[in-house]
């Protein structure tokens, strides 16, 4: 893919058909990094049915759709970390196109996160990937993330790295 635009970022619904193909894309490269089965089906439950992720406005989040000289190239999403850190967000559902690679949509993608998480006055956001996502990693360290210690389903995973981001 060659592209003669910067990525155009879209607050979307995370129901929206857009942001569920990407999220289903997402989900499948991740079950093949990792050898495991997808969980994409439990993630995409029929709209309006609830899900572990709350991006909606109500509840402190927002989801994002990076387009790329017109076509959906990637996505991400915020929410509130935990009722327990109510000052924080946690970012989840970060995906790139592997044609779109390169172009700066999940730096892009990220930005408006983090812009979204200020808006919602959250002090802080969280993050988790993975040691097989070199590129994530090296991003996410570009970007002034720091690393902290695992959490929540995270804690034992010695094949998860997560980090943090005061606002």
């Amino acid at each position: 893919m060659t592209s003669q635009n910067d990525p155009e970022i879209r607050r979307v619904g995370f129901g929206a058909l857009t942001a569920r193909r990407l999220v289903l894309a997402q989900q499948f490269e991740i079950g093949l990094m990792y050898h495991e089965e997808s969980s994409a089906y439990a993630v995409l439950d029929a709209p309006g049915k609830p899900t572990e992720y709350d991006f909606s406005d109500g509840a402190r989040g927002a989801f994002f759709v990076a387009y790329l000289d017109g076509r959906p190239a990637g996505c991400g999403g915020i929410r509130t970390f935990s009722y327990d850190a109510p000052d924080t967000a946690e970012i989840k559902r970060m995906y790139t196109r592997p044609e779109a690679r390169g172009y700066g949509i999940a730096r892009a993608v990220v930005v408006a996160l983090e812009d979204a998480a200020r808006s919602f006055r959250y002090q802080s956001v969280r993050l988790e990937t993975g040691l097989v996502q070199p590129a994530a990693i090296a991003l996410y360290e570009k970007m002034n993330y720091r690393r902290t210690a695992r959490y929540g389903k995270y804690a034992g995973d010695p094949l998860s790295r997560c980090y943090q981001k005061v606002l």
